[in-house]
């Protein structure tokens, strides 16, 4: 009987264990299944990734039979191809300013090493500048160009005394048009030096044409091969406050100056500020610290004093991403560079009186220009208390205070409200440091009082830091003054401020998605809108 139990126990202990067998054997066939299936979805993936790369080739072939099409219509070379593929890797802006144009390139390649590795239009002269003076000399036909920048000062001055200015067509500081809206159109004109008028379409783009010129020569140099302006992305920089008219009539003179339509982005000149001042690794602050922008965390606001020859005023502040979005949409005013000028000018009509400053701006241009552009290497330059200003006086105005005043510079001087100010020494006029402060106190005292009202707005409150660019804002009396009126904000200064809306362009070109939200130029009802911005 206890035999019998046991068999049956032996019996069941082996059915049990022959039920787990069958158990296992499932689980292992499942999972030969399940790796057959893998295998075969795996074999399907590879299939298909073997038949996108060989449709890859099929479309490189294919663009390449195409390419060669195109060269045979062109009966282009076979090296333009490869010229044609260098230039496409090329971001180039180009600043026209109001007083000092100029370009700056970067290509992706070195964009991805370094994206500071900026090329900017070096000045090939002694002036104060990096850039080329917005100037244009146009030949007596109207049409084309004579020369460009400090060159075609020189030879406006030449004409002007050879008395053959009535002749020829000169402009100058000819941007100030884009602020006037109402002219703004493809038909607007522009007077020149002397009143005579051209279509401003056909003088801002062949001034934009010599700029390109410039860079395409520089960058052909660079690669040993021609250069094509199709195959490049151009950034054009435009101030923040301009209409939209005005921003179309930019597009349509770079059209005309041979920039393809395609290949043209728009740039704010405060944003492009904003961009490369984020790519800085340090700058000076107030407090002599070491900072950046790029160290901002999110949700920090900055406001941007872009001081040329106009003031461009705009408020950002740092988002998530480490981009940022406007909050106060742009302000202006041309506060600064030709009206510290014509204080300089005023200054020296009392000294001199109106009908000697009359007589040497037109008989001796080419010495009256001479002297601005001395006083305007001063104007950028540290002013210490201690010191005073030093500059040489033309012998044409030594000349002309005896001819029509029938006295010497030093009597006439004596007489004057400046008598214990101003010094001649031999050819130079000694200027006390206090009197050339005075020149830019009218437009400082304007650009603090804008700032300030700025700051009191509820959008910006909280702003941690003004970041200062552009030409004036390389002058230590602004800069004083900024930093004594704003004590409680980081001041900004990027080394060569005057080149950061230029070098920021290059950037804005090779990052197109930096600028996340703008303010709208019109608000409807009580909702401000906000716009999403790629491209100005």
């Amino acid at each position: 009987m206890n035999k019998t139990r046991q068999l049956e126990d032996k019996m069941k202990q082996l059915e049990a264990d022959n039920e787990r067998h069958k158990t296992s054997l499932t689980h292992v066939m499942n999972e030969m299944s399940e790796t057959k299936q893998e295998n075969k979805q795996l074999k399907e993936n590879y299939l298909k990734v073997q038949m996108e790369i060989d449709q890859m080739r099929s479309f490189k072939d294919e663009d390449i039979r195409k390419y060669k099409e195109f060269q045979l219509k062109l009966k282009t070379p076979e090296t333009d191809m490869e010229r044609q593929a260098m230039s496409s890797l090329v971001v180039v802006a180009i600043d026209l300013g109001t007083t000092y144009s100029g370009w700056a390139f970067l290509y992706n390649s070195d964009h991805k090493r370094d994206t500071l590795k900026i090329t900017a239009k070096a000045a090939q002269n002694q002036y104060v500048s990096l850039k080329v003076p917005t100037c244009i000399l146009i030949n007596p036909d109207g049409e084309t160009p004579h020369s460009f920048g400090y060159e075609a000062e020189d030879n406006y001055a030449e004409k002007c005394e050879n008395g053959e200015q009535n002749q020829w067509f000169f402009f100058k500081r000819f941007k100030m048009m884009l602020f006037r809206e109402k002219v703004m159109t493809s038909h607007a004109e522009l007077e020149d030096q002397t009143g005579k008028k051209l279509p401003a379409l056909r003088v801002f783009s062949l001034f934009i044409d010599f700029l390109k010129k410039g860079v395409l020569d520089t960058l052909s140099n660079h690669v040993g091969n021609t250069i094509i302006a199709s195959g490049i992305h151009w950034v054009l920089t435009v101030p923040a406050i301009l209409t939209d008219t005005a921003k179309q009539f930019m597009r349509e003179a770079a059209q005309q100056a041979g920039i393809p339509e395609e290949n043209l982005s728009l740039c704010l000149e405060p944003e492009a500020a904003s961009i490369y001042c984020r790519h800085l690794a340090v700058s000076k602050c107030t407090k002599q610290e070491v900072t950046s922008i790029s160290q901002f965390s999110p949700g920090t606001k900055y406001l941007v004093l872009d001081a040329g020859e106009t003031v461009d005023i705009t408020v950002h502040k740092v988002t998530h991403r480490g981009n940022f979005e406007e909050l106060h949409k742009a302000s202006s005013g041309a506060w600064v560079g030709t009206k510290v000028d014509e204080a300089f000018e005023e200054f020296l009509t009392s000294i001199f009186g109106p009908v000697v400053i009359s007589k040497f701006k037109s008989q001796y241009i080419q010495d009256y220009i001479d002297f601005f552009r001395a006083f305007e290497s001063k104007k950028h330059k540290s002013i210490q208390s201690t010191r005073s200003v030093t500059m040489r006086i033309p012998v044409s105005l030594f000349e002309l205070c005896l001819v029509l005043k029938e006295t010497e510079l030093r009597e006439l001087i004596l007489q004057s409200r400046f008598e214990s100010k101003v010094q001649v020494l031999r050819d130079k006029l000694r200027i006390d440091c206090e009197v050339f402060k005075e020149f830019f106190e009218p437009t400082v005292r304007k650009i603090i009082s804008h700032v300030e009202n700025i700051l009191t707005e509820c959008s910006v409150d909280g702003c941690a830091a003004i970041l200062m660019v552009g030409g004036f804002s390389e002058s230590s009396v602004l800069q004083k003054n900024v930093k004594s009126t704003f004590k409680d904000l980081k001041v900004i200064i990027p080394f060569e401020a005057n080149l950061a809306v230029l070098k920021g362009a290059v950037i804005f070109g090779h990052q197109l998605a930096t600028i996340t939200e703008r303010n709208c130029k019109y608000t409807y009802g009580e909702k401000q809108l906000i716009g999403t911005m790629i491209d100005a």
